[in-house]
């Protein structure tokens, strides 16, 4: 567990009318001040999005912590929403994650524990989520090393038993977890990037059936590296995020037609404007 609540940095401003905020979520060995991230925000806040962003346990300004991939992060994310509520009196909120953000917002939407009352998720978006660190970790050592893909595979007991002794980490939790079949709490958008060589596509593709009829899954083609999705399709990015918030805002948990509304949600996932009118009550989570 961290120490204290994780950094937190509105790094922009919109109206003070604004009751929505935003938060985004970075990737592993990163932090909020990347200049990925700023740019991102940049673009979001251009569209009139409210920004909060933070670093998790173990990364930039944060103090250290337990790292468990995204499992334990979750609280990280709570806490945040917690001090945007005590601090800046918001209470609703949206999340765009992005590699280890994006893996923690997902089992954040699969939780079984009790999200504060005062807070209203209005929907998840995660860039290229891992589905299985363990299969990731394993493909690294094929990259990185002469050995084969059979090879590397062979080396998946010693590298769960040395985790589970050294640094006492399950790294088949969070596949675990994708596949209990939890139902999710909020509306998602997974994204992933067809030629993603850290992430493959597969990942991201399983993370959008674990989340189940509530979340979407989108393709981008033009890219190769991780991250690309924003960096070479950046209008249709922004674009596609635009909408997807556009069209979740007005959803709550707490609204007897939620399901019927997530449903058309579902179906609704296409840039459908040529001028986008500023969400001038949104406000966005990054981690």
């Amino acid at each position: 567990m961290i120490r204290r609540p994780p950094r937190s940095t509105p790094l922009y401003s919109s109206a003070a009318s604004d009751v929505y905020k935003r938060q985004l979520l970075h990737g592993l060995r990163s932090n909020m001040g990347n200049k990925f991230y700023v740019d991102l925000i940049k673009e979001f806040h251009n569209l009139g999005f409210s920004i909060l962003t933070f670093d998790f346990r173990n990364h930039g300004k944060s103090d250290s912590g337990k790292f468990t991939f995204g499992v334990d992060e979750i609280n990280d994310i709570k806490a945040a929403m917690k001090y945007a509520n005590e601090n800046k009196n918001i209470n609703n909120f949206g999340i765009w994650g992005f590699s280890y953000g994006a893996t923690t917002s997902s089992i954040f939407n699969l939780s079984n524990e009790e999200i504060n009352e005062k807070f209203n998720v209005v929907g998840i978006v995660a860039d290229t989520p891992y589905f299985d660190p363990l299969e990731v970790l394993v493909d690294e050592v094929t990259k990185r090393t002469p050995l084969n893909s059979f090879l590397s595979r062979l080396l998946e007991p010693g590298i769960i038993f040395s985790t589970k002794v050294f640094y006492d980490l399950d790294l088949g939790e969070i596949k675990y977890i994708f596949e209990s079949k939890q139902t999710s709490k909020f509306p998602s958008l997974i994204i992933g990037c067809d030629n993603d060589k850290t992430v493959p596509v597969s990942h991201p593709k399983r993370v959008n059936e674990a989340l189940g009829k509530y979340s979407k899954y989108l393709e981008f083609k033009n890219c190769s590296n991780h991250g690309d999705a924003f960096i070479y399709n950046k209008i249709k990015y922004i674009e596609e995020i635009y909408n997807f918030f556009d069209d979740t805002r007005n959803l709550s948990k707490k609204d007897s037609k939620v399901h019927k509304k997530l449903e058309s949600v579902s179906k609704n996932f296409i840039f459908k404007r040529t001028r986008k009118k500023p969400l001038t009550n949104i406000h966005l989570v990054h981690i």
